[in-house]
């Protein structure tokens, strides 16, 4: 019965919205390090190439970075939260994501980084796509171990031009000038939660989080998981990650 009201809804809402009738939702989930930001923004890229569209990537930790650097209430009330590698809650979380999703640029779709983390997130979500007629199309899981995750984030190096926030990594995609961003210019930085002893916080938190979220997730036959090593190339793994949207879209 449940079912049937959400496909009736679906396509009212699609009537009525019908700016984002073809609107696609893919969610890319990993633990801090995973790969998660260089995927999506590739992934952006083929949606380009094979509808014509480019899906933007949204990344809610760049979210809550912005609001914290432009020191709204918002940012001055969670910084220390984010700083010491906690969560933000989920209320918090989804009206921030439900302001940034109703603007036009999102009308096609969009690649979700890192969100949602929770059950609670998930559910949030689901209601919030459905009152626009839509939906996660997929959600992809990048499994990688804890060895190789903590290879990874001692290296990385974030743009401290909170307008770009371009990653880098001193071992596997290095700048080409050493400590400046190739598309600004701009100074890199080690964000606060790449820090050693955040990361390992991060990671714990991470998986308290995610082992219900993915339950959820595999119990509506949304999740395909992708492995990510470090001994696997980016392309291979995107090139996973695009079967699997494809083979499921």
């Amino acid at each position: 019965m449940i079912n049937l009201f959400r496909e009736i809804w679906m396509r009212l809402a699609c009537i009525c919205y019908w700016q984002r009738r073809n609107a696609r939702f893919f969610v890319i989930l990993g633990a801090p390090g995973s790969g998660k930001g260089t995927i999506s923004t590739l992934l952006s890229d083929e949606t380009e190439k094979h509808d014509g569209v480019r899906l933007p990537v949204l990344v809610t930790g760049n979210l809550v970075r912005r609001e914290i650097a432009d020191k709204t209430p918002f940012g001055v009330k969670w910084a220390p939260v984010v700083k010491s590698g906690g969560f933000i809650p989920d209320n918090e979380i989804m009206k921030l994501l439900h302001t940034e999703l109703k603007k036009p640029e999102y009308f096609n779709g969009a690649i979700l980084d890192g969100l949602p983390r929770t059950v609670g997130q998930a559910r949030k979500l689901r209601r919030m796509l459905m009152w626009w007629g839509n939906r996660v199309n997929r959600v992809v899981l990048l499994d990688a171990s804890d060895n190789d995750l903590l290879v990874r984030l001692e290296g990385r190096r974030t743009c401290s031009k909170k307008t770009c926030g371009k990653t880098y990594h001193t071992s596997f995609n290095p700048p080409k000038v050493e400590g400046k961003c190739n598309v600004c210019g701009s100074e890199l930085t080690v964000r606060d939660d790449d820090k050693p002893e955040v990361v390992r916080e991060r990671q714990r938190l991470y998986k308290e989080a995610s082992r219900k979220l993915l339950h959820f997730y595999e119990l509506n036959g949304q999740l395909t998981r992708v492995v990510t090593s470090n001994t696997r190339s980016v392309d291979e793994v995107l090139k996973d990650v695009v079967f699997t949207i494809e083979q499921f879209d």
